[in-house]
């Protein structure tokens, strides 16, 4: 996907550009590049998804800011998309559009890096996110594979 490259290689170039070291970037534009970065790289990282376990605590604020401060826009939907979605190659390939919704807004809008920015997404966290479960584990069968290669014989396919 040619296209998301090209837009994950934007924002990065946005946020080297408008988001600092540490805090709150200092426009709103910045803010919203900082808000899907941290989505992006919770996920990318550690595995993170927004509205799963430790994810409510790690994506939800800036997954919220985006929707209250961007409401209504291409990417308020995607976040919509995949809040508590479950599946980590549907949430990948959202967080793509995510993207590719952010850089196009941000281009078209360029006056959103002017714009003074009065809050953190980290604001936008509430109480529910920090009471988190892990989910549940699912025993695939993983374990029992060896014990069932063990009943077969050791065959040279080459023969």
């Amino acid at each position: 996907m040619k296209e998301f490259e090209v837009a994950e290689k934007k924002l990065e170039q946005f946020f080297s550009q408008y988001v600092p070291a540490y805090g709150s970037a200092d426009s709103d534009g910045g803010e919203l590049v900082r808000a899907v970065m941290r989505i992006l790289y919770r996920f990318y990282n550690d595995g993170d998804m927004i509205g799963i376990g430790y994810g409510n605590e790690t994506c939800n604020a800036a997954a919220r800011y985006i929707q209250i401060q961007y409401g209504g826009s291409e990417m308020d939907s995607y976040i919509h998309y995949i809040w508590g979605l479950n599946d980590e190659v549907l949430y990948e390939g959202g967080l793509k559009y995510l993207v590719g919704a952010t850089v196009g807004y941000l281009e078209k809008h360029p006056e959103e890096f002017k714009k003074w920015n009065i809050s953190s997404f980290e604001n936008f966290a509430v109480d529910e996110d920090r009471e988190w479960d892990e989910p549940e584990y699912v025993d695939y069968g993983y374990s029992r594979m060896e014990e069932d290669l063990r009943q077969y014989p050791v065959r040279d396919w080459r023969v």
